[in-house]
């Protein structure tokens, strides 16, 4: 068996925003689908997604995406 600290309030809190966040930038790219340009649906996922996530490797992956059709 093993122990676990009990989830404080404010880990409570934090993982509430991130997941409000997480929506929000979901429900602005559902709008956004109707736009025909894969490279302004990909720079705005960019912008929506880099304030909320710690990981730069999928921001960079997306990057290269936006890179690769600006060619």
């Amino acid at each position: 068996i093993r122990m676990q600290e009990p989830t404080t309030q404010e880990e409570i809190d934090r993982r509430n925003n991130l997941s409000t966040k997480v929506q929000a930038a979901s429900d602005i790219m559902n709008l956004a689908s109707d736009l025909d340009d894969p490279e302004s649906r990909l720079k705005l996922l960019k912008t929506l997604i880099s304030p909320i996530i710690q990981d730069s490797d999928i921001v960079q992956i997306i990057q290269d995406k936006i890179d690769a059709l600006e060619e």
